[in-house]
C-alpha cells in the first residue's frame, strides 16, 4: 500500500497527476455507489470498519485544484477524511462537516469548535506531554477485558433493539447483547465496533425489515443500511424517511410487519412511514399517550415480537422500552397486557 502525500507546496499539475495515478476513480468503481459526473457528488467516504471502511474516494470526472477555481482538493479531502474517522454531517453551516461544499483557504484554516467536540467525542482529547505512547503488539480484543456493564441494575435501560434475523439485538451505550427470541438466558455483551464498526456507539433506533433482508439503524441524523451485520454503504440522512430539520434524531423504531409501516418515535410524538409506498402516512404525527393506552414515558426503544398462533392468526406484540420497563403492548386488545424489567430480556 502506498500512500502519497500532497502537501501546500505541491504544484497544481503535480496534484492533478498524483489524483489521476493514485485516486483515479470511474463513475461505477465497484463499491455500488458510482459517482455521476461532472459537479453532483464531488467524493464519498465509508466509515472507519472492515473492508472498504475509512476508504475515501474521489470523483476523476471533477475539476480538482488548490485554489478557489473549480473544487478544492484540501476542502473535500478534510470534509471526507471526517467521515473516514466517524463524523457524521454538521447541521452547523460553519463547521468542516456541513454537507454543503465551501471553499477554505489551506494555509489559514482552522477546524472549527464544532468538529474538535465530534472529533474528540470519538476518541478522547489530545493528551499533553512528552511521553510517547506505548504500543502493543498484541492484538486488541473486541472487548476490554475490564468492563463488566452492569445490565442487572434496577435502572438499566437501552438505546435500541431490534430483531435481526433469528436473533434479538439490544444495544447501550458502545455495546450491545445477541439473543434468540425465545431464549432468556444469561448472554454477554459485545462491542460495537465488533460487528457494526460504522456505528462506533449510542444507537438511538433500529428496525429490520426480515422481508426484505434489510435492517436501518439510526444515529442522530444519520441511518445506516445493513444486510445480516454487513454495512451497505456510507451513512445517508434521515431526510430520506420525510423528516423535517425540527426532528435531529429518532428515539426509538418499529416495522409492523402486517401492515408494512414503520413507526418512528420522538419524544412524545410517533410517525408513521408506508414502507411500500416509501413515504410518510398524512395526518402524523400523533401523540403516543392518546395512541398507546398504558404506555408511559418516553420510548426508548420498540420491537415487534410474534406471539402464538389464535385460530390460524399469529398473534404479535410490541414491547415498548421505556427507562427500567418493557412494556408488552396487545395490538389486538390496544393496550399494555404486561410490564417487565428491561433488563429482563439479557438474563436479569
Amino acid at each position: 500500500l502506498v500512500t502519497y502525500k500532497i502537501t501546500l507546496k505541491s504544484s497544481e499539475k503535480e496534484v492533478l497527476r498524483l489524483l489521476n495515478f493514485c485516486f483515479y476513480i470511474l463513475i461505477d468503481h465497484g463499491d455500488s455507489y458510482p459517482f455521476d459526473g461532472p459537479r453532483g457528488t464531488l467524493a464519498h467516504a465509508f466509515a472507519p470498519g472492515e473492508g472498504l471502511g475509512g476508504d475515501t474516494h474521489f470523483d476523476n470526472a471533477e475539476k480538482w485544484t488548490m485554489g478557489m477555481n473549480g473544487f478544492n482538493l484540501f476542502t473535500v479531502a478534510a470534509h471526507e477524511f471526517g467521515h473516514a474517522l466517524g463524523l457524521a454531517h454538521s447541521t452547523n453551516p460553519s463547521s468542516l462537516m456541513y454537507p454543503t461544499y465551501k471553499y477554505q483557504h489551506p494555509f489559514s484554516y482552522r477546524l472549527p469548535k464544532d468538529d474538535v467536540k465530534g472529533i474528540q467525542a470519538l476518541y478522547g482529547p489530545k493528551e499533553f506531554g512528552s511521553r510517547k505512547p506505548q504500543v502493543s503488539r498484541q492484538p486488541i480484543s473486541k472487548l476490554p477485558t475490564q468492563y463488566n456493564p452492569d445490565h442487572c441494575d434496577s435502572k438499566f435501560s437501552f438505546d435500541a433493539v431490534t430483531m435481526l434475523g433469528k436473533e434479538l439485538l439490544f444495544f447501550k451505550d458502545r455495546y450491545f447483547w445477541r439473543r434468540q427470541a425465545q431464549l432468556t438466558s444469561h448472554v454477554q455483551p459485545l462491542s460495537i465496533t465488533s460487528s457494526f464498526p460504522q456505528l462506533m456507539s449510542n444507537v438511538d433506533a433500529a428496525y429490520e425489515i426480515a422481508e426484505r433482508g434489510i435492517a436501518f439503524f439510526f444515529k442522530g441524523p444519520h441511518y445506516w443500511t445493513t444486510q445480516g451485520f454487513h454495512m451497505q454503504g456510507p451513512p445517508r440522512s434521515i431526510a430520506d424517511f420525510g423528516f423535517s430539520r425540527n426532528v435531529p434524531h429518532i428515539d426509538a423504531a418499529v416495522y409492523l410487519r402486517d401492515e408494512k409501516k414503520t413507526l418512528f418515535f420522538v419524544e412524545d410524538e410517533f410517525y408513521s412511514y408506508d414502507e411500500t409506498k416509501r413515504k410518510m402516512d398524512k395526518d402524523f404525527p400523533k401523540t403516543i399517550e392518546d395512541e398507546f393506552s398504558g404506555i408511559n414515558g418516553r420510548i426508548d426503544a420498540a420491537v415487534e415480537v410474534n406471539g402464538k398462533y389464535f385460530l390460524y392468526h399469529m398473534i404479535c406484540f410490541i414491547y415498548f422500552f421505556s427507562g427500567p420497563k418493557a412494556y408488552k403492548y396487545d395490538r389486538e386488545k390496544e393496550d399494555v397486557v404486561k410490564v417487565v424489567k428491561s433488563s429482563s430480556w439479557v438474563g436479569c
